[in-house]
């Protein structure tokens, strides 16, 4: 668990305390938290032998943060736990189960609901990603437990995929194995207006997106793309309503209403539309969107079943 900000930790390391599966470690990295958050963090690890603290008092990025969890860690199986969300009890049970029936998965994410800062559901479920191609992945990231093996043969995060380097890391995990998703909702994902997508650039963002669809595109073509990597960032034209309507949908599920659109700049009759409904009746459109997530939903569950989903990146059945 990477921690950056303390607003949330308590709640996210109760969670992983109060599981089903007792026998556990959780290795908290520091990046930049205040002294206050780090004593909170001091008190509970001597209370719970569980707890180990790697603290830094300079901030270092989340990738690096990251990558250096996983580098402390001691057990066979990882999993990624963000300090502003919720773990379900029986979600590392569940996914360990995962990894025991099968011994080729390489990598176990779970669905997710939405919560906003007071801990409330905003935003129901949503399978249907999980049987439709999309540049997404259809669990996020702190739901995923993943095999230490294979995070170590793929060489971990890349500081190169700022902005995508969760999905980048499924692919290349998929290569040395099978990867699932629990269709249960096992992770109580957070939207709040200081998440680390709403503080990230929108230029950044537009850049990250469109590097991450040249990838994509790559990569379902069957070809390698980390020369795309290196080579000099392409053009982010275009991605300006995608960007958009990422923070727009992190600001409406956190309670809040999406910011302006400005269509003098770049026009978009969707990005228009969600940035005047929601300026408008902010409330109307969380309802709007809810009855069709949850319409998808359950006809996606019709076909997904209760069990272990197999997933195939960029492909539907």
């Amino acid at each position: 668990m990477p921690v950056n900000q303390g607003r949330y930790m308590e709640e996210s390391v109760r969670s992983i305390l109060g599981q089903s599966l007792a026998d556990l470690e959780l290795v908290v990295v520091t990046d930049g938290l205040g002294a206050d958050d780090v004593a909170r963090l001091r008190e509970w690890a001597c209370r719970d032998a569980r707890i180990r603290v790697h603290e830094r008092s300079e901030p270092m990025d989340q990738i690096a943060a990251a990558n250096e969890a996983v580098r402390l860690s001691r057990a066979p199986l990882v999993a990624r736990m963000d300090a502003d969300d919720v773990a379900h009890p029986d979600r590392l049970r569940r996914q360990v189960e995962v990894f025991q029936n099968e011994p080729d998965a390489v990598l176990v994410g779970t669905v997710c609901d939405g919560i906003g800062p007071s801990g409330r559901r905003t935003r129901p479920p949503d399978r249907a990603p999980l049987r439709r191609p999309d540049a997404f992945a259809p669990f996020p990231h702190g739901s995923a437990m993943y095999r230490r093996d294979a995070f170590d043969r793929t060489g971990g995060y890349r500081q190169a995929c700022s902005g995508w380097s969760e999905l980048d890391l499924f692919l290349r995990m998929a290569a040395h194995g099978r990867a699932f998703v629990l269709p249960g909702v096992l992770y109580h994902y957070r939207y709040h207006e200081d998440s680390l997508t709403m503080r990230r650039p929108r230029p950044d963002l537009e850049r990250a997106l469109a590097q991450k669809q040249r990838c994509v595109a790559a990569y379902r073509a069957g070809r390698p793309y980390e020369q795309l990597l290196d080579a000099a960032p392409g053009s982010a034209n275009g991605w300006a309503t995608e960007a958009y309507v990422i923070n727009a949908a992190h600001a409406l599920w956190s309670g809040g209403r999406p910011g302006s659109w400005p269509v003098w700049r770049h026009p978009s009759g969707r990005a228009l539309l969600y940035g005047a409904w929601g300026a408008a009746s902010p409330t109307t459109l969380r309802l709007a969107f809810r009855g069709w997530i949850r319409m998808r939903d359950r006809l996606a569950r019709r076909h997904i079943g209760d069990g272990p989903y197999e997933w195939h990146f960029g492909s539907s059945s």
